[in-house]
């Protein structure tokens, strides 16, 4: 049956008795688009054919007016008790919760967390359903269990994709038999088959990340970390013009974060500009003192200027705290070469040799 039949049925049951169904406006695809691109997911297609009718809802247990007296101290009540499909800013906010427990993933890093909620079960949103992101499946996502007294290993398969789930729920008019269902195709077995972690663990190209950054400002326009981090993309890939914009977008939201400075600083230094560079590197150190990172930043905007003491003395600084620390030892060993004194030019050479051997 296609996702628009399934539809048809719940708005049948809407007439049926409107008091007892509440489903939101949908949502305009392009915002649906944005969202999958800002958090790195991809929702099946099915799912996302029911957002654009409707961006989440339920239907009621009982008549809206039932509510009525409890609405003032406890607005939540209607959706306490029925299989409440998120709205999409729900579900981020859920989602959100269980990418920072790193639920499903324990201790493993990831690029794209894949767990995705599309509705709660009643009671005090513990039990809910989820999908996985479509990001290398072939075909649409399972729709998953978790029950209180389940663990994530054994979340099990309650339906083949979100159509299916979607018919389920109309067939029983918004209160399917979770307990009635199998357990037996369980979440670790789909995540092992269809290697999952993997997937989410497979780091992002500069390219993806410059899309991701800009979906995500399209959301949040005033957040100065993103302007950084797509700028980091765009020097990746040597479109300086657009970093320098980032850059300046970030420190224009924030003036007070070091990185930023820094960020643009090397930018600058790329491309030429080592005195400007100087200053920003020289901010940064000025507003984290120390922090490694930066000294040695200023220390190469030093080299490239041919202040070699005021280098030279940056670099002792860090290594001084940090006597293996690379970056600080190649700036050195470069000041050193342009000094004549190639016997320590050597010694550096020689620390930066067994470092790479891994001695």
């Amino acid at each position: 049956m296609a996702i628009s039949q399934i539809i048809d049925e719940i708005i049948t049951i809407l007439k049926e008795d409107p008091s007892k169904t509440k489903f939101y406006n949908g949502m305009d695809p392009n915002t649906i688009i944005t969202y999958e691109n800002a958090y790195n997911i991809i929702l099946p297609k099915s799912y996302k054919e029911f957002l654009e009718w409707s961006n989440g809802g339920m239907i009621l247990e009982m008549r809206e007016t039932f509510y009525i007296d409890m609405l003032d101290f406890e607005p939540d009540g209607p959706k306490w008790s029925s299989f409440y499909f998120y709205p999409l800013e729900d579900m981020i906010d859920k989602y959100y919760e269980l990418d920072l427990n790193n639920w499903m993933f324990d201790n493993k890093s990831y690029n794209s967390y894949p767990v995705i909620p599309i509705c709660r079960m009643p009671g005090w949103g513990e039990e809910f359903f989820f999908i996985i992101s479509q990001k290398g499946l072939k075909n649409e996502s399972p729709v998953f269990a978790k029950l209180l007294d389940n663990k994530k290993e054994i979340c099990f398969e309650v339906a083949k994709d979100f159509e299916s789930f979607l018919s389920w729920y109309a067939k029983h008019k918004g209160f399917p038999p979770i307990k009635e269902m199998s357990q037996k195709k369980v979440l670790n077995k789909f995540i092992i088959k269809n290697n999952i972690i993997e997937i989410a663990q497979k780091q992002s190209t500069r390219e993806e990340d410059i899309i991701q950054a800009t979906a995500w400002l399209k959301l949040f326009p005033n957040d100065d970390f993103y302007y950084c981090k797509r700028g980091n993309a765009y020097t990746y890939i040597k479109k300086a013009k657009e970093a320098l914009a980032d850059y300046n977008k970030a420190i224009e939201l924030k003036s007070n974060d070091a990185f930023y400075y820094y960020c643009r600083g090397g930018l600058l230094l790329e491309y030429g500009s080592q005195r400007k560079a100087l200053i920003d590197m020289d901010v940064s150190v000025k507003l984290e003192p120390d922090n490694l990172l930066y000294i040695t930043g200023r220390a190469d905007a030093f080299y490239q200027l041919g202040r070699l003491q005021n280098a030279l003395e940056d670099c002792n600084r860090v290594l001084e705290i940090d006597g293996r620390y690379e970056l600080a030892l190649y700036t050195r060993k470069s000041v050193y070469q342009d000094l004549g004194e190639h016997k320590k030019a050597q010694a550096d050479e020689n620390i930066l040799e067994d470092i790479y051997n891994g001695k």
